[in-house]
């Protein structure tokens, strides 16, 4: 439904290919990590394990502009709960060399499938004083119980969220002009050369997190061509389902950034060899930079919205009430999640950190070199 599209705050100054390492959503924590890490093509990738506040973030961070003064292509990977942490950075080096560096760590716990190989898991909890966090277990305890349970209302107000969008879909669907929408899709996308398969790659620029919901720009700025659809009453989807649809059809390669509260709704679409991005804006917003903006109002049958509008708008109220209470209940989470980083980070000896980030830190600038 269109209003949630004005709760998204942009995030800026990130590199050009910056994404979301995952996604809180109806369906609970979906991590994207598969989609990145693949072993087989890379150089070497660090599993870093370690506790809230342990540094993993900085040492990515650290990592990536030190990478970027030698020329690497830079992909930087987000945290989808607290946007200002890095869980990723993937380094592409000018001889070719792929370096992965992740934070290792539930929510998105990973491990080497080559170890040694390939794969190296850099323990940075090493650092801790263990009797520190012991007299503080019962501390620690119940703010991971109490941040588990935050979490878990969150995904019920989620839940609850999608089902809601999914009545008020079937509802607009059955306003729309589907032929005149598909014949419109098939015609902007005319000119685009398809390949010999159909690729689909799920990119999230979208977040709800601890401290709010967020969106990164990154199609828009990898894109040469943006093309703008104004939503109405939550219609955009369908012209992305099109769009979509048609580059299947041409055999096209697509990057599909779906809404993070609904998976199953696209948000964004971005196709990297033509270089053309198509986006949602509020019915509100004229489409900014948009080089060309479509209004959903033309594909939708006026008489068919003017005996549904009533509940439409319903599901609309409902919706933005199950939205926000999902994400007072991330914010909350976070309150949790904080004081954690706060004890961890009392607990460490960041010069134990430093050793071993000096000794990854070596063997990534050889490596690009």
């Amino acid at each position: 439904m269109h209003p949630i599209l004005n709760r998204y705050v942009p995030i800026s100054g990130t590199y050009p290919h910056t994404y979301f390492a995952g996604a809180n959503t109806s369906q609970g924590f979906v991590s994207a990590y598969p989609r990145f890490v693949r072993e087989e093509e890379s150089y070497r990738v660090f599993y870093i394990k370690g506790g809230s506040g342990t540094g993993k973030s900085t040492v990515m961070k650290q990592r990536a502009r030190a990478a970027a003064l030698t020329g690497a292509d830079i992909t930087l990977l987000l945290c989808s709960s607290d946007p200002i942490s890095a869980d990723g950075v993937i380094l592409h080096g000018k001889n070719g060399r792929r370096i992965v560096i992740l934070d290792a760590t539930a929510p998105h716990t990973a491990d080497p499938t080559l170890p040694g190989a390939v794969g190296e898991i850099v323990d940075v909890g090493s650092g801790w004083d263990v009797s520190r966090l012991c007299a503080r277990r019962q501390e620690i305890g119940l703010a991971r119980r109490e941040k588990e349970q935050a979490y878990v209302r969150a995904y019920r107000y989620l839940s609850a969220y999608r089902s809601v969008v999914d009545g008020a879909s079937t509802l607009l669907s059955e306003c729309i002009l589907h032929d005149k929408l598909r014949a419109a899709a098939a015609r902007l996308l005319g000119d685009f050369r398809g390949g010999e398969r159909f690729c689909e790659d799920i990119r999230y620029t979208h977040a709800l997190s601890m401290h709010g919901a967020y969106r990164l720009n990154t199609f828009s700025a990898l894109a040469g061509r943006r093309c703008a659809i104004v939503d109405v009453y939550g219609t955009g989807e369908f012209f992305l389902e099109a769009l979509r649809d048609q580059a299947m059809d041409r055999r096209l390669t697509v990057y599909t950034s779906p809404a993070p509260a609904c998976p199953n709704r696209l948000q964004e679409l971005y196709f990297p060899e033509s270089g053309a991005c198509f986006y949602l804006v509020p019915d509100s917003e004229s489409g900014g930079d948009a080089a060309r903006c479509i209004h959903m109002r033309r594909f939708i049958d006026p008489s068919a919205l003017a005996a549904r509008r009533g509940r439409i708008r319903f599901a609309g109220k409902c919706g933005e009430m199950l939205f926000e209470g999902a994400l007072q209940s991330l914010s909350e989470a976070g309150k949790h999640h904080f004081i954690l980083e706060e004890i961890y980070k009392e607990a460490m000896d960041f010069t134990v950190v430093q050793k071993k980030t000096d000794t990854l830190s070596a063997f990534v600038r050889d490596a690009l070199e």
